[in-house]
């Protein structure tokens, strides 16, 4: 589990864009016997996206987004009002109509039996991440029970390096290319070092930290890359 665990970290450490953190997590889950997940990160404000990073069936996802369930869910709501873990199936929709509707229609994709990790900060519930199942079958059982504080500290992993290294959707959008080189930067690489790095030129990189620095407004990086970091963790300016 440990071996496992510091490889997600490498893996995590190494990654640059979602697609990269999603194997990264979707390798240790699945080496844990918990391989179906799905990670919401809310907006902090009502009008920009939700991201959700999952391996949920796809008809799912799309109809989870597409109905905004996310304003309802009762996993998610749960979470903004409790700090720790917690297990879920039908059964927690109680009495509820609009509750048992959800958890019938996400019965239908395979949904039925989870354990979800909300993810608070100063001003609340920020993202969750959900592993969950078809049936609550004992290997999954299992393993949620053994590996309870491996399975929150990847939550939480997923979360730091997710909001460092892609951010939650803010009204200021940088390429990929524009966060790679900025994430390098604040990591006190020059133009020729992150050049080196992302095999480009270091005119192009300097061309990639200018462009940053207009979007952002500010003057120098290391002004960007503090005011990039508070957009994209929500913080107040």
């Amino acid at each position: 589990m440990y071996s496992a665990f510091r490889t997600y970290v490498e893996q995590m450490e190494e990654s640059s864009t979602e697609s990269h953190l999603k194997c990264a997590i979707a390798t240790v889950a699945a080496s844990l016997d918990v391989p179906t997940f799905a990670y919401i990160a809310l907006p902090r404000r009502r009008n920009l996206p939700l991201r959700l990073i999952s391996n949920y069936p796809q008809g799912w996802s799309a109809h989870y987004v597409d109905r905004g369930y996310q304003d309802c869910d009762p996993v998610l709501v749960h979470s903004g009002v409790t700090p720790g873990s917690f297990d879920w199936s039908a059964d927690f929709a109680g009495e509820d109509e609009a509750a048992l509707r959800f958890f019938g229609e996400a019965h239908d994709f395979g949904i039925c039996f989870g354990r979800t990790i909300p993810i608070h900060n100063r001003y609340g519930l920020v993202a969750a991440m959900t592993f969950a199942t078809d049936r609550p079958c004992p290997a999954f059982c299992t393993s949620i029970a053994r590996n309870s504080d491996t399975l929150e500290l990847i939550a939480v992993y997923f979360h730091a390096f997710f909001c460092r290294k892609v951010g939650i959707a803010s009204n200021v959008h940088l390429t990929e290319r524009e966060r790679q080189c900025l994430y390098w930067a604040s990591h006190g690489k020059s133009a020729r070092d992150i050049g080196e790095i992302l095999n480009l030129s270091e005119r192009t990189v300097k061309f990639h930290l200018q462009n940053v620095r207009a979007k952002l407004n500010v003057a120098t990086t290391v002004q960007a890359a503090v005011k990039y970091e508070r957009i994209r963790l929500g913080q107040r300016q």
